[in-house]
């Protein structure tokens, strides 16, 4: 009789598993409209893939991606996830077919946040997200608007100079520092009262005027903002971050960046954002530093067919490191970018940091001023020396991926005043 039970809960378990795995996997198991979907690893039930991936997501994409081609298809719980891991396809799914895959999967957690108010980071594509977007450019992150926030750009960084003065000789926590005056440029810029124009005033004038083909509720208008603040604030700290840590690496890097810096400024002792457009090697550094969707209909993609509301991950990180377009890619070496017509405005599917498409990053311009401005004036003002005892092969590179793939452990350097 126990023996007839015990049968019974085997057969019934092993029924019940493959039934599961047959529910979970036959989305993309099954030939869609557009053809056999592209290759696979092996998934286990309920979890998919999810076992496979890790503390850090972007490297395990890019080992399983080896084995599996620049085109995978992993299940991540039940959500089917398209990963893009080549240049090629990142052409094919942000340009080649740019609107099928133009769609945003909506969280939970971001209706939760947002009260469920449209933003339009998250919003999916189609005529609110158009006309949300067109917007924020115009009014927001024109290259006017941009320019008219020089003064806080300058306010906020003179006094992150002057605190790093304050502490010359000791070793302090640049990571939290940069990321401090990078919120408080942001911040400023997007709700602060000193700031005239800032981003809350245009859009609660635009909501009093209207004269635009959007209908801005209070809501509306909170949401763009929150997505102001955080699309502004992590990317931005974080890539001065990885700047501050390469350098600190590459100690003739730094004197190279130093030197053209403190050349091009000369006897001013100010920094004008007219001076940016002259640190050419500035400008290699911020580049190498940076090497660093769901679909909205059946898409065939490189012979492949691609579900309706697949979700897409284009891993930029493994595509920027792809060994057959990048010569030594693990290498820090801004030279690289001398004479190369490789830009980051999406145009140059091997270097994708910003994104491209209609989902690239809107901000680009506000992102690349504050990125040089602050890290010429850290660079022109101040030089920098490792703590006591720490070599520059010994420095912790790991990474932990998030919303951007920011260091592991905050960076301690020691600034010291430099002496005109």
């Amino acid at each position: 009789m126990e023996i007839q039970f015990l049968l019974s809960i085997i057969l019934s378990s092993s029924l019940l598993l493959f039934l599961l795995k047959k529910t979970i996997t036959r989305n993309y198991s099954r030939k869609t409209d557009a053809g056999l979907p592209p290759p696979s690893p092996p998934a286990l039930p309920l979890i998919g893939n999810l076992h496979q991936l890790g503390r850090r997501p972007h490297r395990s994409f890019q080992s399983l991606a080896r084995k599996h081609g620049p085109i995978m298809l992993l299940q991540l719980g039940r959500v089917p996830t398209l990963v893009i891991s080549s240049a090629e396809m990142a052409r094919e799914v942000t340009k080649t077919h740019d609107v099928v895959f133009a769609g945003r999967p909506r969280p939970i957690a971001v209706d939760i946040f947002l009260n469920g108010h449209n933003d339009f980071a998250f919003s999916s594509y189609g005529d609110y997200w158009r006309r949300a977007r067109k917007l924020c450019v115009i009014e927001l992150l024109s290259q006017i608007r941009v320019q008219s926030f020089q003064p806080v750009r300058r306010e906020e960084t003179v006094a992150l100079v002057e605190k790093l003065r304050l502490a010359s000789g000791q070793a302090v926590d640049v990571s939290a520092l940069i990321l401090g005056v990078v919120n408080n440029i942001v911040a400023r810029c997007v709700l602060g009262r000193r700031c005239e124009g800032r981003g809350a005033d245009i859009l609660l004038r635009l909501q009093r005027e209207g004269g635009h083909d959007l209908d801005l509720s209070w809501g509306n208008i909170k949401a763009i903002l929150v997505d102001m603040m955080i699309g502004g604030t992590d990317t931005t700290s974080t890539t001065i971050e990885w700047i501050m840590t390469q350098l600190a690496r590459h100690p003739s890097k730094l004197q190279k960046a130093q030197e053209e810096i403190r050349r091009v400024v000369g006897q001013k002792l100010v920094i004008e954002h007219e001076d940016l457009a002259k640190m050419h090697y500035l400008k290699l550094v911020i580049k190498e530093t940076l090497r660093p969707r769901e679909t909205l209909d059946n898409v065939e993609v490189a012979g492949f067919g691609i579900a309706v509301r697949t979700r897409v991950l284009v891993n930029t990180w493994a595509i920027q490191r792809d060994p057959t377009v990048w010569e030594n890619p693990d290498e820090f070496i801004p030279e690289r970018f001398e004479n190369s017509p490789v830009d980051w405005k999406g145009r140059d599917f091997q270097y994708i940091p910003f994104g491209a498409g209609r989902r690239g990053c809107p901000g680009l311009s506000f992102g690349t001023v504050t990125l040089e401005f602050v890290t010429a004036n850290l660079l022109y003002w101040l030089d920098w020396e490792l703590p006591k005892g720490l070599r520059c092969e010994n420095l912790d590179m790991k990474e932990v991926y998030g919303l951007t793939t920011h260091k592991d452990k905050p960076l301690f350097l020691v600034p010291i005043p430099h002496s005109f």
